[in-house]
C-alpha cells in the first residue's frame, strides 16, 4: 500500500516548473588569478570588514590531486555554507562551472548566500562501485570538503565555510558519486541531492555504511578508530530527483529510519515520525531543476554540528524577529572606530516588568555568532528561563592570524600574543551596558559562555571585569586571565573541554587549574570529582572551605572541539543557577561565598 501511494505522489511532480533564475552573466563571473592568496594580496575594507576577503571564481585547484573550482559571491558573509557539486563524468569542474547550469548556482549562490564548490571525476569517470584499483573517490571528496574549509593564503580562494552546513548535489555520474560519498562519509555533510544519477551501486554503499567514519570531520580527522562510529549509525536526509535504483532509495529509507510519508510541493517524502529531519525525498520530471529551488526547499534546512560523535543532524535555525518584537534582534554599531555586530536573543517568555537574567555568548575563530547560536541552542534555553541572551561577532581582525584571510576573531594574548587588533574587552563591556540599557536585566545574574577563542575571551574579560559576571563557564580552550588578581573579588569558573578536543592538552589545562584555583583563592583546595549519569560528563571541582564548588574543570567523553545542546542545558541547570552577584561579593544558593 505504502508504495502505491509513493508512486502516486510522485506523478503529481511532472508539471512543476523548471529554471527560473537567470544564470549569471559570463561577464560578470570575476576569475582569481591561479595564485595563492599570499602572493596576490587580498581586499579587506574597514567600512565593510565582513565581506569576504577574495571573492570571485577559481577555476582550478587541487586537494591531493582532485580537482575542483570555488565560487564565493562578493558580498558573502564569513562561515556561511557550502555546496560541493559532484560533475558527470567526462566533464571538467571549470566547464561545468561556467555552464549555463554552474552559472545558475552562482545566481543562486549570491541570492541566497552560499559557497559553491564544484569537483570533477578523474580520468575514466567517478568511481562509484568502490573499485581499488581507481582512485578512492569517497576520500577524494573528502579532501575537497577540508580544504574547502580551509582560510589559508597558501590557496587560490580561501574562505570561511560553516563546518556543519556543507551539502552534497550530484548529477548523472557524479550523482552516484554522491550517494556514495554520503554513504561513507556520513559524519562531513548534512544533506545530499542526486540528479539523473547514473551507476549507483547498492553493494558498494553497503560496503561503506560499514565502515567507520570521521567522527569529528571539523576536528582535524581524528579518532577514527578510537570512537568506531559506523556510517551506518548516521541518518542523512537526501532528495533523488528523476532516475535511482530501487535498491539505493530503500538503502536511504532505513538508513534514517522513515516510518511515514508525506508530500511537498517538489517531492513525496518518506520520514521518521519521531525526528522529521531524517528524510528522503524522491521527485520526478524534473528536467534542469532551478537550483534556487534546490536551495531553498532541501538544502538551506538542515545542519549537522558537530558537538557529539557524528553530529547532532537537525533543522538550520532561522534567525528572525518575531512579529512580537521578541526573537532574535541584529544590531550594528561603530565602537572604537570599527564596525562591530552582535545578535540579542529575546524570549517569548521575557517579562519586561521583571528583571531577567543575562547570558554573553562568544564564538569561536573564524566562526560567527548565527554560528554558535546554533550549534549551543541557548535559545532553548532561555525559553524555558526567561533568559535575555547575547551572541557577539568578533571583528576579521587582519593581524589574529596572519597564516589565513582575516577572519572573525578575539584579539587575547593567549591565542594571538601581542598582535595589534580590536580592543574585544572594550567592545563586549559596552555591549553588556546596551543590552542592560535595552532589556530589563538584574545586574546580580549576568553570566559569560563562549567556544574555543571565544572561550579565551570570555575567561580574559573576566578577569578584567569581574564585576560583570556572576560567574562564567566557556568551553573548548584553557586559558589564563590577563590580571594577577581579580582585585578583592572572586570569579565562579566551570571549563568545558571534549575527551577529543584537539585545542586542549594537559598542559594547557594544568595552567588554567593553577590561575583559576590561585585567583580564587583555592590552591591546594578539597576537590571531588563526579561523573554525570550517562557518562558523558566527568567534572572536578574545587571547593570552598564551605563547600561551595567555586572552580571546575569537565572532560566530556566523546566530544572534540565543539559547543553542543546538552552542555548549554547543563552550564545553566548545574551551575548559572546557583550563583549571583552584588558588587565584589558573591553568592551560591542566597549565601555569601566571600
Amino acid at each position: 500500500m505504502k508504495k502505491f501511494v509513493l508512486l502516486l505522489l510522485v506523478v503529481l511532480f511532472v508539471t512543476l516548473p523548471l529554471m527560473a533564475t537567470e544564470p549569471k552573466a559570463m561577464a560578470d563571473v570575476k576569475t582569481v588569478q591561479d595564485v595563492p592568496v599570499s602572493e596576490k594580496g587580498f581586499s579587506f575594507d574597514p567600512a565593510s570588514p565582513y565581506l569576504p576577503p577574495v571573492p570571485g571564481f577559481a577555476e582550478h585547484m587541487e586537494a591531493d590531486g582532485a580537482v575542483y573550482s570555488v565560487y564565493v559571491p562578493d558580498d558573502l558573509d564569513p562561515w556561511r555554507p557550502g555546496v560541493i557539486i559532484l560533475v558527470p563524468d567526462g566533464t571538467g569542474a571549470a566547464e561545468f562551472a561556467l555552464s549555463d547550469l554552474g552559472r545558475t548556482w552562482m545566481s543562486a549562490a549570491d541570492e541566497y548566500g552560499f559557497a559553491l564548490g564544484f569537483a570533477e571525476p578523474a580520468e575514466g569517470g567517478w568511481n562509484v562501485t568502490g573499485d581499488p584499483q581507481k582512485r578512492d573517490d569517497v576520500d577524494a571528496v573528502e579532501d575537497v570538503y577540508t580544504q574547502m574549509r580551509s582560510k589559508s593564503q597558501t590557496l587560490e580562494l580561501p574562505f570561511t565555510m560553516d563546518k556543519s552546513r556543507v551539502s552534497l548535489v550530484g548529477y548523472e555520474e557524479g550523482g552516484a558519486m554522491a550517494l556514495a560519498v554520503a554513504a561513507g562519509s556520513s559524519s562531513a555533510f548534512c544533506g545530499v541531492i542526486a540528479i539523473d544519477q547514473v551507476g549507483a551501486d547498492l553493494a558498494y554503499l553497503e560496503k561503506l555504511a560499514a565502515s567507520y567514519c570521521f567522527p569529528f570531520p571539523a576536528d582535524g580527522m581524528r579518532c577514527k578508530e578510537e570512537v568506531a562510529l559506523p556510517n551506518s549509525a548516521l541518518a542523512m536526509p537526501v532528495w533523488f530527483i528523476n532516475s535511482y535504483d530501487e535498491g539505493v532509495y530503500e538503502y536511504y529509507r532505513e538508513k534514517n529510519s522513515t516510518d511515514s510519508w508525506t508530500q511537498n510541493d517538489v517531492a513525496s517524502v518518506a520520514y521518521d515520525s519521531s525526528d522529521t529531519v531524517r528524510a528522503v525525498w524522491r521527485s520526478e520530471g524534473l528536467d534542469n531543476p532551478d537550483p534556487a529551488v534546490l536551495w531553498t526547499e532541501f538544502l538551506s534546512i538542515h545542519t549537522r554540528p558537530l558537538g557529539v560523535e557524528g553530529g547532532h543532524l537537525a533543522y538550520a535555525m532561522e534567525f528572525d524577529t518575531r512579529a512580537d518584537g521578541r526573537g532574535y534582534i541584529y544590531s550594528e554599531e561603530v565602537v572604537d572606530g570599527l564596525v562591530r555586530r552582535w545578535m540579542t536573543y529575546v524570549p517569548e517568555s521575557y517579562d519586561p516588568s521583571t528583571p531577567a537574567p543575562m547570558v554573553l555568548v562568544l564564538h569561536g575563530y573564524t566562526a560567527t555568532m548565527y554560528a554558535l547560536a546554533e550549534e549551543s541552542r541557548w535559545c532553548d534555553v532561555a525559553e524555558e528561563n526567561g533568559i535575555i541572551t547575547v551572541f557577539a561577532q568578533g571583528y576579521p581582525n587582519p593581524e589574529a592570524n596572519t597564516a589565513n584571510i582575516p577572519a572573525p576573531s578575539w584579539m587575547v594574548p593567549a591565542l594571538f600574543g601581542d598582535a595589534e587588533g580590536a580592543d574585544d574587552v572594550s567592545f563586549l563591556a559596552h555591549v553588556v551596558d546596551v543590552t542592560k540599557e535595552n532589556y530589563n536585566i538584574d545586574d546580580s545574574r549576568v553570566y559569560g559562555t563562549g567556544h574555543s577563542n571565544g572561550c579565551a575571551m570570555t575567561l580574559a574579560l573576566a578577569s578584567v571585569h569581574p564585576e560583570i559576571f556572576a560567574a562564567i563557564a566557556p568551553i573548548g580552550y584553557a586559558a589564563e586571565g590577563l590580571t594577577d588578581d581579580l582585585g578583592g573579588t572572586i570569579m565562579p569558573l566551570s571549563l568545558y573541554y571534549g575527551q577529543y578536543d584537539s585545542a586542549v592538552n594537559a598542559d594547557g589545562v594544568a595552567m588554567a587549574d593553577a590561575y583559576w584555583t590561585g585567583v580564587n583563592g583555592l590552591a591546594g583546595a578539597e576537590t571531588t570529582e563526579r561523573t554525570s549519569e550517562d557518562g558523558r560528563f566527568t567534572t572536578k571541582s574545587y571547593l570552598t572551605d564551605s563547600g561551595v564548588p567555586l572552580v571546575e574543570f569537565t572532560e566530556v567523553a566523546n566530544s572534540a572541539h565543539s559547543y553542543f545542546p546538552a552542555e548549554s542545558w547543563r552550564i545553566w541547570n548545574e551551575f548559572f543557577t546557583h550563583y549571583t552577584r552584588e558588587g565584589a561579593t558573591v553568592y551560591y544558593d542566597g549565601v555569601a561565598v566571600n
